[in-house]
Formats: C-alpha cells, structure tokens, sequence
C-alpha cells in the first residue's frame, strides 16, 4: 500500500467513461498491481467493461452504505440540494433537477 490517489473529472458516469479511467490509472501505474474496490453501480458490472491486467476489481456488498464512505457524501448533497432548492427562487428553466440548476448557474456566472 503506497498511499497514492488517482483521478480524472469525466464528464459522464457510464461504461465508456469507467472504461476510460481504468486505462488511465493502469497507465499511470504501470509497473503497480492496484486493488480497486467499488460498490456495485451499473458501470461497474457492465460486461463491456475492460479491466487492465494490473487492476483487480473488488466489489462491496450490496446494500451496504456503511462500508463505503461517499455514500455520506451523496446523503449530505442530497439534503444541500433540498434546502437550496427551499431557499431560493430559480426561474422555471432552472427547476429540472440538479442539472437545471447547474445550467442555470453557469448563466448566470457568464
């Protein structure tokens, strides 16, 4: 175990994308068998996926929040984004979701 991290920012959260990523994370570790243990998301399981020969992949249980920190993450945004959504007044083209909002602030800071 050396400590070290890696990540890229995708712009989607899909197969294609995972695919992607494990190729960069076994390019910047190449002489490193890397233990990637995941939760069970759909991208994950996909049969399309493909998997380095110095990755090996782990799944958590399902079900179980409690072994994968992000999860408190998702909880805390999810609860972020009601209480903004309670607050504020966004125009109507701003209410579809997240991702509304999200468009709607990048007008904004134009």
């Amino acid at each position: 175990m050396t400590g070290d991290s890696f990540s890229l920012f995708l712009p989607w959260v899909n197969t294609e994308m995972m695919n992607l990523y494990l190729a960069e994370m076994s390019v910047a570790f190449p002489d490193k068998k890397i233990l990637l243990i995941w939760d069970q998301a759909g991208w994950h399981k996909a049969k399309s996926l493909k998997v380095p020969e110095n990755i090996i992949l782990k799944s958590l249980p399902p079900y179980s929040p409690e072994l994968n920190p992000v999860e408190k993450l998702w909880q805390w945004l999810m609860l972020l984004r009601s209480v903004v959504q309670k607050s504020f007044h966004f125009p109507p083209f701003a209410k579809g979701g997240s991702g509304g909002i999200c468009q709607y602030l990048l007008r904004v800071n134009q």
